[in-house]
């Protein structure tokens, strides 16, 4: 008979072989599929297999300069997986972005750190968001990848506002998007910064916000500027659908101000 001490010894070390196997494959596979993806971005993502986050990768959501959103399933539920590509992503802009940020006090230095809190920035303004408005649910981040749960139905990714071909009251639809920005910039005080029909997915005929890694705190120096932006691309689409809709009065029902003229020019040149 086996002695305990040596079986427990020889069955880690199995464990350990089996680990280092699945590793090796994973990162031979994921090599070939996204060779855009440097060691780590890939270590990262077999961290979120091996620690059971998800039990496996299904295919590619959405892909773009800055970034590549996997589908992923985890216990038969379907989540989404937002990796930035740290080889092509527009540093200069983010740096922008992070250094009015009180939440951050980052030193401008290499661009890994830069991107690790540009993610992080995302996941802080998806979780306010998540307290306020349908927003796509965050459940946690590892280094330049963010693990999210997938708006859909089942598999299926919920189409873009842009891209939504069903029956829809955009008049209702639009109050219902006047009221979720004033919520968020009054209880979850934050402004998207990046907000249009591109970044509004319809699910059950009811808006969920995505995209949230230009979002910024309203004590943000330039968060006016941004909130101005966003209504401006709210206020051009919904026209185009027939509402009628006045960027200058919906920005004094969302924050309680007139609009400044300095302040919608810098939105202008962010």
């Amino acid at each position: 008979m086996e002695n305990p001490n040596k079986q427990e010894k020889r069955l880690d070390n199995e464990y350990q072989k089996k680990i280092i196997e699945r590793k090796k494959k994973f990162l031979e596979d994921f090599k070939t599929e996204n060779s855009v993806f440097d060691k780590k971005t890939q270590l990262a993502l077999f961290g979120l297999l091996n620690a059971n986050h998800v039990d496996e990768y299904l295919g590619i959501i959405n892909s773009g300069k800055e970034s590549i959103v996997f589908l992923a399933v985890k216990d038969n539920k379907y989540c989404a997986v937002k990796v930035y590509r740290v080889s092509t992503c527009d540093f200069k802009t983010m740096w922008k972005y992070i250094q009015g940020d009180p939440r951050f006090h980052l030193r401008k230095s290499s661009t890994r750190q830069i991107i690790h809190a540009w993610v992080d920035k995302e996941y802080r303004n998806l979780l306010r968001a998540n307290k306020y408005v349908n927003s796509s649910k965050a459940i946690l981040k590892r280094d330049n990848v963010m693990l999210m749960e997938l708006v859909g139905d089942g598999d299926i990714p919920a189409p873009r506002l842009k891209d939504y071909n069903g029956d829809i009251d955009y008049s209702k639809l639009y109050n219902t998007i006047v009221e979720d920005l004033k919520i968020l910039y009054n209880d979850a005080q934050i402004v998207h910064g990046d907000l249009s029909e591109y970044n509004i997915l319809i699910k059950d005929n009811e808006p969920v916000y995505i995209d949230f890694s230009q979002g910024v705190v309203i004590q943000h120096p330039l968060s006016k500027s941004l909130l101005i932006r966003d209504i401006k691309n709210v206020c051009n689409y919904f026209i185009k659908k027939g509402v009628s809709c006045n960027y200058k009065e919906l920005f004094k029902y969302i924050t309680g101000e007139e609009l400044r003229p300095i302040e919608e020019e810098l939105a202008i040149g962010y």
